[in-house]
């Protein structure tokens, strides 16, 4: 079942311009005019304002686009049955996480799931971000969590939710004498200062890690002393009792049960913020069950 109309308007409808829409579809711009010229005609109507920048739909255009969605959403629905009758198991999304959100995640997504779609298998996968990107590029995966980096080809991102990246540091630091408050829960504090300090990091390919080597990067210097924990929760302990300072993305903060707590501030000149979002292969999934489960996640992380 193909919908390849259906989905070159709902992506000039997105871009409101035919060259931005045409790069995205991976065609050429004089193609993907002619297609919608050609469709205009034989609708004998107009979907677009080309007077207007960006494009707009006319009355006839929301009417078709609203009709495309329900025809994909359909499609989506279709294909994931007839999987499901093909392969004589029940459908199934293959989902990658990442391990330290698991446990607060699965467990109330799955019970969730079993109750709206008991017909659909959802399987979790945990690993750091760096290998859940390698299974959904091979195909072992149909999507991951995690915390938005590069762009990757020919993925879509649907956003979950947004977060900061916080620095940590020993509750009695010196240091901590030159903070700035703010307008926010967390006071300001110049990374500079710490230069000389132990720099307790996850190892490459960990969320956390990636972003505190971006902050170095801008900052234009990396801590001459590190040592690297799998563990975000014990990178955080070890903060606590005075060995040094680290990093922890603000969700985490509620999956920990510290007895002795740190000092927790935003750094950067912007601080750095980062999103939280859902990736899978483009065109894969367009479907109310999908997004009714993307709906279960955004709910779950907001609790």
């Amino acid at each position: 079942m193909q919908l390849k109309e259906q989905v070159y308007v709902l992506t000039l409808a997105q871009y409101g311009n035919i060259t931005k829409a045409a790069e995205k579809l991976g065609m050429s711009q004089p193609a993907l005019s002619t297609f919608l010229g050609n469709l205009e005609k034989g609708l004998g109507i107009r979907l677009f304002d080309r007077n207007e920048k960006p494009m707009k739909l006319t009355e006839a255009g929301e009417l078709y686009v609203r009709k495309a969605v329900q025809m994909l959403e359909l499609k989506a629905e279709f294909d994931l049955e007839l999987t499901s009758l093909v392969n004589r198991h029940p459908a199934r999304i293959r989902v990658g996480i990442q391990q330290i959100r698991a446990p607060h995640i699965v467990t109330p997504l799955t019970m969730a799931m079993k109750q709206e779609f008991p017909n659909v298998d959802v399987i979790f996968y945990e690993n750091s971000g760096t290998i859940l990107y390698e299974m959904l590029k091979t195909g072992k995966l149909d999507m991951i969590l995690c915390n938005k980096r590069e762009i990757w080809p020919d993925m879509e991102y649907v956003w979950l939710m947004n977060e900061r990246l916080l620095f940590v540091t020993p509750p009695n630091h010196p240091a901590l004498a030159k903070q700035r408050k703010t307008n926010g829960k967390y006071p300001w504090i110049d990374l500079n200062l710490f230069r000389q300090d132990t720099f307790i990091l996850s190892p490459s390919g960990f969320s956390t890690r990636y972003f505190a080597d971006q902050l170095f990067k801008m900052q234009g210097w990396t801590p001459k002393k590190q040592e690297i924990y799998p563990r975000t929760e014990t990178t955080i302990h070890m903060a606590a009792a005075g060995m040094g300072v680290a990093f922890v993305l603000e969700s985490y903060l509620s999956y920990f049960n510290l007895t002795r707590q740190p000092k927790y501030f935003i750094v950067g000149e912007p601080a750095v913020m980062t999103e939280y979002v859902a990736v899978y292969p483009k065109n894969k999934y367009n479907s109310s069950v999908f997004n009714h489960f993307l709906d279960m996640i955004r709910f779950i992380l907001s609790q």
